[in-house]
Parts: C-alpha cells; sequence; structure tokens
C-alpha cells in the first residue's frame, strides 16, 4: 500500500509538471517548484530531478542543473531509492560534464554504474557507458571515449538495437577523425551504413539521413586527402541518396548537408557551374541549419565563382561570409584570410593579397594540423616565389621609368633619382629578408621542437616495464600515462604557450615513465615556490624537458650510486628562475668549454629564447655548468613572468 501510494504521488508530481505545458521546452520552474515544497517524503526527489533535467535541456544552465540533481540524490539517498539515486547521479554527472568538471562527472556516473551493475540494468548500463564516452570526447580524452563508445556498440549490437548502435559508431568515427586514423573513419563509417537496411525506413528516417550525410562528408574528407577520386564519388553518391531520403520525408537538415556536400564535390571535380546550383540550393534552408554550414556554403560560392573570374559575385558572396557569426569563431577568420588571399591574386591586387596573407599567416598555427601546416608551407612558398616574380617586374618597370626621365632631365637630376630609387629597393630586400629569415627559424623550431629520443627512451621504459610486469591495469595505466605524454608533446608543436601548472604535471609524467625504466639508479623532485601561481604563470613548451633528459641520458648514465634529479621553480622580481640539477658526472673542463654535453636541441632552445627575447622584449637566457654545490650539472633558465590573459 505504502509503495502504491508513494508511486501515486510520483506520477502526481509528473503530471503536474506535464499540465503546465504538452511542450517539454515550455514549462514554467517556478510551477515545479511549488510542488517541490509542497512533497515531506520520496516524491521531493522526483520533484528535484525533474526540476534538473529542466535546467539542462531548456535553460542549459549546468550551475542549476548540479544543484537541482545533487538535492534529488540526497533526498533519495535518505529514503534509500536505489533506482531514483541512480537516476539523480546520472544527470548530476552530465551536469558536471557539462560544466567542464570531469573529474566529479566520472565520480557521479561510477556512482550510477555501481547500482546499475547490482541491479543488473543492462539499459542504464549501457546509457551510462554511453554518457563515458561523451564525457571523455569532451575532455579529449579520446582513448576512453572510444573505449565506452565501443563497449556501448557491443551492447547495443547484442538487443539489435541498429539505431542506436549506428549513431555509436558515428560517435566514434568522430573520434577516428580527429585522430586521422583515415581507415578506421571508413570501417566504422561502413559498419553504419550497413545497418540501414536494418532500420524502419518510417520511423527512423532521420537516422538514416543522419548515417547517409554523415558518410558523404567523411568520404569526401579522405577523397580530398588522399587525393582519391573514387572516394569523392562515393561521396556524391551518398550525397545522392541522402537528398532522396532528405525530400521524400522533408527533413531539412538532411537536404542542406546533401546539397552543399554534391556541390563541394561538384566543385572539386571541376563541374564549376552545377556546383554553384547545388550550393545555393543548400542555402534554401539557411533559417534552419547551424550558422556554420552557411559559413560554409558562402565559402565554397566564393570558390566558385572566382574560379570562374566572377569577380564582383565572388566579392558579394565574401561579404556575406563575414557576415556570419561563425566566421568569428574557431578558424573563420583564418578560412576568410585564405579565401580573401586567393581572390586577391586572382584579381591582381597584390597589395591586398600580401595583406590578407600576412593575416593568414598569423592564425594558421592555431588551427592547423601537421597536414594543413604543410600546406601552408606549400602556399608560403609558392607565395614568396610570385611576390619575388612581382618585384622583378616592378624593378623593371621602375628601370624603364627611370630611362625616360633620365632622357628628358638633366644627367645630374637622373643620376640622383638613380641613386634614390637603388637605396629604396635595397631597403626593401632588407625589410623582406629579415621577414623571411624569422618565417624560417619559426618554421625551424616547429618541424624540430618534438625530439624524437624522448619517444623512443619512452617506449623502452615501457617495453622493459612490460616484460617484467603482470598486472595489466598497471600496464594500461603506464600506457595512459605515456599517451597523456605523447598528447601533450604533439600539441606542444604548435602551443606558443602553456601554463606552469600543465609543465609540472608533463615533467612528473614524463619522470615517472622514465623511472619504470631506472625503478632503483634515480629519484626525482619538482618544486614550485608556493608564492608561485602555477595556473595563470605561462612559459614556452617543451623548453625544460631536453635539459632533464640530458641529466638521465648523460649525466647519470655510468654511476655507481644513487642518481637525483631535482627541479626548482622561483620567482625573482619580475623573472621566472628555474632551477635543474643532477648529481651525476658532470662533464669535464674539455667539455664545459665547448659545450657539448648538451644534446642538439640546444639551438632549438636557443633560437626560441631568441625570438621569445623579441616577442617579450625580455632578456630570458640560461647557463649551463658543473654544479658548484658538488656533483652533477647545474642547468639555470631566467624566463620573463608572463600571466594569463
Amino acid at each position: 500500500m505504502i509503495l502504491c501510494m508513494q508511486k501515486v504521488k510520483y506520477w502526481l508530481v509528473v503530471a503536474t509538471f506535464l499540465s503546465v505545458s504538452p511542450l517539454f521546452g515550455a514549462i514554467n520552474p517556478d510551477s515545479l517548484k511549488i510542488v517541490a515544497r509542497q512533497q515531506r517524503d520520496s516524491t521531493l526527489s522526483d520533484a528535484y530531478y525533474l526540476l534538473a533535467r529542466y535546467y539542462f535541456q531548456t535553460e542549459h544552465i549546468p550551475d542549476s542543473m548540479i544543484k537541482y540533481a545533487q538535492l534529488a540524490a540526497e533526498i533519495a539517498s535518505q529514503h534509500r531509492l536505489t533506482s531514483r539515486i541512480m537516476m539523480s547521479k546520472k544527470a548530476l554527472g552530465l551536469a558536471y560534464t557539462e560544466a567542464r568538471e570531469f573529474e566529479l562527472a566520472e565520480k557521479a556516473y561510477a556512482d550510477a554504474m555501481v547500482i546499475a551493475e547490482q541491479t543488473k540494468n543492462t539499459t542504464e548500463i549501457i546509457a551510462i557507458n554511453n554518457k563515458l564516452g561523451y564525457l571523455f570526447g569532451l575532455a579529449n580524452d579520446l582513448t576512453k571515449s572510444a573505449y565506452y563508445y565501443l563497449k556501448t556498440a557491443k551492447e547495443f549490437e547484442q538487443l539489435k538495437d541498429y539505431r542506436n548502435l549506428a549513431m555509436t559508431y558515428k560517435n566514434v568515427v568522430v573520434i577516428f577523425t580527429l585522430q586521422d586514423q583515415h581507415d578506421k573513419m571508413i570501417d566504422y563509417t561502413n559498419k553504419a551504413l550497413a545497418l540501414i537496411p536494418k532500420m524502419n525506413a518510417d520511423t527512423d528516417a532521420d537516422y538514416i539521413v543522419s548515417m547517409l550525410s554523415s558518410a558523404a562528408q567523411h568520404y569526401f574528407l579522405v577523397g580530398e586527402k588522399q587525393k582519391d577520386s573514387d572516394m569523392i564519388d562515393k561521396a556524391l553518391l551518398y550525397a545522392d541518396s541522402c537528398l532522396q531520403v532528405g525530400i521524400r520525408y522533408k527533413l531539412t537538415s538532411g537536404l542542406t548537408d546533401a546539397y552543399y556536400i554534391k556541390g563541394w564535390g561538384q566543385l572539386k571535380n571541376g563541374d564549376v557551374k552545377a556546383a554553384i546550383l547545388n550550393l545555393h540550393k543548400a542555402l534554401n534552408y539557411r533559417t534552419s541549419i547551424p550558422e556554420r554550414s552557411v559559413f560554409n556554403i558562402y565559402s565554397a560560392l566564393v570558390e566558385a565563382t572566382t574560379v570562374l573570374g566572377d569577380f564582383q559575385n565572388a566579392q558579394k558572396y565574401l561579404d556575406s561570409c563575414k557576415t556570419v557569426s561563425s566566421s568569428e569563431q574557431l578558424d573563420g577568420p583564418m578560412i576568410i584570410a585564405e579565401i580573401e588571399y586567393h581572390l586577391f591574386k586572382k584579381m591582381k591586387r597584390d597589395a591586398a593579397a600580401l595583406e590578407a596573407y600576412e593575416r593568414f599567416a598569423k592564425l594558421r598555427e592555431q588551427f592547423l594540423n601537421t597536414e594543413q601546416n604543410k600546406a601552408v608551407n606549400d602556399l608560403e612558398v609558392k607565395y614568396q616565389t610570385e611576390l619575388k616574380e612581382a618585384k622583378i617586374a616592378e624593378l623593371n618597370q621602375q628601370t624603364k621609368i627611370d630611362s625616360l626621365q633620365i632622357r628628358s632631365l638633366l644627367a645630374l637630376v637622373g643620376i640622383a633619382l638613380l641613386i634614390v630609387a637603388i637605396l629604396v629597393f635595397l631597403y626593401r630586400q632588407s625589410t623582406i629578408k629579415s621577414k623571411l629569415n624569422t618565417m624560417e627559424v619559426e618554421q625551424r623550431l616547429n618541424r624540430a621542437r618534438m625530439n624524437p629520443h624522448f619517444f623512443f627512451n619512452a617506449l623502452a621504459s615501457l617495453q622493459q616495464y612490460a616484460l617484467r610486469q603482470t598486472d595489466g591495469v598497471a600496464m594500461a595505466s603506464s600506457l595512459s600515462r605515456f599517451s597523456n605524454v605523447m598528447r601533450t608533446t604533439l600539441e606542444s608543436t604548435y602551443q606558443e604557450y602553456i601554463t606552469l601548472e600543465d609543465e609540472i604535471t608533463f615533467l612528473n609524467e614524463y619522470l615517472s615513465i622514465q623511472k619504470i625504466r631506472h625503478p632503483k639508479e634515480f629519484s626525482f623532485s619538482i618544486t614550485p615556490d608556493p608564492n608561485l601561481e602555477i595556473d595563470e604563470i605561462m612559459i614556452p613548451p617543451m623548453i625544460i624537458q631536453p635539459f632533464v633528459e640530458n641529466s638521465l641520458e648523460h649525466g647519470l648514465t655510468g654511476i655507481n650510486y644513487e642518481g637525483v634529479v631535482t627541479v626548482k621553480f622561483e620567482k625573482t622580481e619580475n623573472e621566472l628562475q628555474i632551477l635543474i640539477e643532477d648529481n651525476g658526472q658532470g662533464f669535464s673542463e674539455k667539455e664545459e668549454k665547448s659545450n657539448e654535453h648538451i644534446s642538439r636541441a640546444t639551438q632549438i632552445i636557443k633560437d626560441r629564447i631568441y625570438l621569445l627575447n623579441r616577442k617579450k622584449k625580455s632578456n630570458a637566457r640560461y647557463q649551463v655548468s658543473n654544479n658548484p654545490a658538488g656533483l652533477g650539472v647545474l642547468v639555470s633558465i631566467a624566463l620573463p613572468l608572463i600571466y594569463k590573459k
């Protein structure tokens, strides 16, 4: 009887909640709060849970969702309502995820998973694993994200839930896209496509359109990167299929994506007029598609009209592109700068093309991956070649003008004008040469910033550890640590600065991996001054690790006592002081004079400090010498204090 009454009260709360409006998004939360205040028993948990859902789905306010999910969990725990504790913990996990509190989110999901497994609730186990996949994807831990999504996929496969299985495969494809694993992208795209015949064409039309649209996009992406026309042809076929389903079931988003992909593919295949026609069809739905899609369509129209030499319409579409809000987000400014460069170059507006290129070059480091950087370098070489040719043409033209002036003016005036022209030319050449030298140094740093010895040594550490270790969990933890170190190292290739806190975390993980390799040969400590704001101070990445690696690989090699490596961070009046010490063998007087003991990374660090001093007008420096306090080597680095903006 008590259980029955609880159910009745629960549905009264739900009925009150739904009676405010038939649409979930139109609910007045104040009405639900009044209901909540009237409850005195377990149904109060239900009211708080519904409020948490409201603030997520309608208002999308993570803080409010956290508040009410916590209250729901507390009330459910007081009354020992197992299923409601699980529901509340799930809601709390989602709220923490959206608030970017990833550790708290993971703990909330873990609490919910304990209950789901104890009650053998398969549906909830799958749902929690799926949410964990989303959590780690948002946290940029792609390995864990793929693990949970694939775990979810396995459960959907056993249940023969083909619709959700296809959507899970689509999430996995996104992960492999971010990792540039093209074979796996296509593999899981095909797995999702293979499930379409098993779906209900009428009830699952929106899912089918989503699968076909995703397939068209990913086949086209791989086709462009690999220069594979077969891939692009398949992308166009899937776009056509997407169009057929979208038109039949009047699904706007599907039609938009299909027309855009088809138009973009036709543009790349040289059918420019057909491309423009399909891109305009995509624009017919601009009011019901994301702003980013509108931005992409206008970008493609600029390129298409530029190819045709229709500069008037190209400029019009470029202006429309700039008015879209997405043009100021993510890589929008960089794409616009590149579009302007190609457009102005085709229009022979050299000064405008140069200005657009310079903006493009400044933005590229923030957004481009390794392959895109290569494309930018190629573009830069082409541009510099064209610039030199233009300068030669300009010089030839100036020479002709000077000749005419010499014929019409007195010899003395002519000679004076020629001298002025030569001085101006030499000054411009000197300026261009200086810019080129700076760009060459920056490119050399981009290519050489990452030391391959680090990866080889770290992998050797894990290999030896694997041979000694039989604990799979410990091995997995070590691999995860190596993955984090590797990702941090790769990301440093295009990060100008990172926080001191991130650098300390990186050094701890790196030395922990080396500790696995030599567990009894050395110990280490990393000590920041307590007064340092390590989460606010910024430093160039990977500037300390090469010196630490030298201590391990050179200084502590061949000693017959326990090695010690220490890293200290101290703050002076306007500088950050970094001291790296070891108690190794040091180097001889001859080595100290030649400074050959330091690795080849030293020259790269010299270049980086040089550029840092130029940009910040600072006096950054470093010194390497035998440790005056005893054994080993002492490295002293002084960097300017840079704070997070």
